[in-house]
C-alpha cells in the first residue's frame, strides 16, 4: 500500500484534526523498523558461513520473511472502511453497529465529499490527466518531489560511509539507529507543533533550517574528518 493510499484509508476513520497526529504515529513506524532491522542485522550478519552462504543473504531472507507476514496478515486484518469489519472470519468486527455509525457520522459530517469516494474504485486515466493539469497542484506536486531532499544523499550512503571511515559493518547498523531514535522523537513534536500552530508550511520549512549548519560543517571541517565526526554530524543531520 503506497502512503497516499494509507493516507486516504486512515481518513475513512478519522476526520481532519485527528489524522496529523495518528500519521505522526504511522511514519514513526518507518523510523521504529529502522531500529529494529539495525538490531536485527548485528545478529543476522553472524550468521555468515552458516550453509556456506554470507549473512546478507540471511538478511534478505529473514526480513523478506517479515515484509511477506505482515503482508498477508494486512490482507485479512486491514478492512475496507469502518462498516466492512464483519467477515466470514472476523465475525464480531471490530466495532458495534452503533460504534460504525459514529465513525461514519463523524467523518462525513467533516468532509462531506468523503460520502461519493470509494476506496476500492478503480482511478480513471482521465482523473489523472485532469489531476495533472491543475495548476493549483503544482505547489503540491513541487512540495512532493523535494520535501526531504536534502537528507538523501546522507541516508542513503550513510553505512556505506561508515564503513569507508573505519567502522566495520555490524558497528555501522548499529550506529545507523541513533538518527531514527531522534528521528522519532522530532516527528511526534513537529506534528504537535504544526497542530498548535496550524500551519504546516513554516514548520516544514525548519527541517531544511535544522540540515543546513550540518552540511555547512560537512564541508568545511578539515579532510580527512574523522569517523566519529562524521557519525555526530551526520546523525544530528539525519534527526
Amino acid at each position: 500500500m503506497s502512503i497516499p493510499d494509507m493516507i486516504l484509508y486512515l481518513s475513512y476513520f478519522y476526520t481532519k484534526n485527528e489524522l496529523p497526529i495518528r500519521l505522526g504515529f504511522f511514519y514513526v513506524i518507518n523510523y521504529a523498523s529502522v531500529i529494529l532491522t539495525g538490531f536485527l542485522g548485528v545478529g543476522i550478519l553472524q550468521m555468515r558461513g552458516i550453509g556456506g552462504r554470507a549473512g546478507w543473504r540471511y538478511m534478505f531472507l529473514i526480513e523478506g520473511l517479515f515484509t511477506l507476514v505482515i503482508g498477508i496478515a494486512s490482507f485479512f486484518l486491514m478492512p475496507a472502511n469502518p462498516s466492512a469489519t464483519k467477515t466470514r472470519f472476523r465475525k464480531k468486527g471490530y466495532f458495534t453497529d452503533n460504534e460504525v455509525k459514529v465513525i461514519v457520522n463523524r467523518v462525513l459530517r467533516d468532509d462531506c465529499t468523503k460520502s461519493s469516494m470509494h476506496n476500492r474504485q478503480a482511478l480513471p486515466i482521465s482523473t489523472i490527466f485532469k489531476c495533472l493539469g491543475d495548476y493549483d497542484m503544482i505547489p503540491m506536486y513541487l512540495i512532493g518531489i523535494l520535501f526531504g531532499i536534502g537528507s538523501y544523499p546522507v541516508q542513503q550512503y550513510f553505512q556505506l560511509s561508515m564503513k569507508q571511515l573505519g567502522f566495520t559493518t555490524l558497528q555501522s547498523n548499529l550506529l545507523s539507529i541513533p538518527n531514527a531514535a531522534i528521528s522519532i522523537v522530532n516527528l511526534l513534536i513537529i506534528t504537535v507543533v504544526s497542530e498548535i500552530v496550524d500551519n504546516r508550511a513554516y514548520v516544514c520549512l525548519a527541517e531544511n533550517l535544522w540540515m543546513l549548519p550540518n552540511y555547512i560543517a560537512l564541508l568545511t571541517l578539515p579532510s580527512p574528518i574523522s569517523g566519529w565526526t562524521y557519525f555526530a554530524v551526520s546523525t544530528v543531520l539525519l534527526g
